[in-house]
């Protein structure tokens, strides 16, 4: 019989500044990030937000020219095993975060 595969939180945020790290993954996991919705209402005239891989290679990176709120989307696959994190650098801006995905054990 298939296992039930469901989404969890990988990483939550709200006024994220500078540099965060998500916990690294588990002994015997993986993990997949499967999706990233940030929201930034500062007024800065360029908000930046990079997310970083285990090398330090970028996955996503959102900006935007803003006057007012702004909300983002990414979506994709990318696997982190045991041992590495996902990095969040906001270097321009306050970001709210939520990324999520599968954490799943390893074969």
């Amino acid at each position: 019989m298939a296992r039930r595969l469901y989404s969890v939180v990988l990483f939550q945020a709200v006024g994220l500044t500078g540099l965060q790290n998500t916990p690294l993954v588990p002994a015997g996991h993986v993990w997949v990030l499967r999706d990233i919705d940030v929201y930034n209402s500062t007024n800065f005239v360029v908000a930046q937000l990079h997310v970083h891989g285990p090398i330090g290679q970028t996955i996503a990176f959102f900006a935007g020219r803003i006057q007012s709120d702004i909300s983002l989307t990414w979506r994709g696959r990318q696997v982190f095993p045991a041992g590495t994190g996902i990095g969040f650098d906001a270097n321009i801006g306050q970001w709210d975060i939520m990324a999520s995905g599968y954490d799943l054990l390893s074969p």
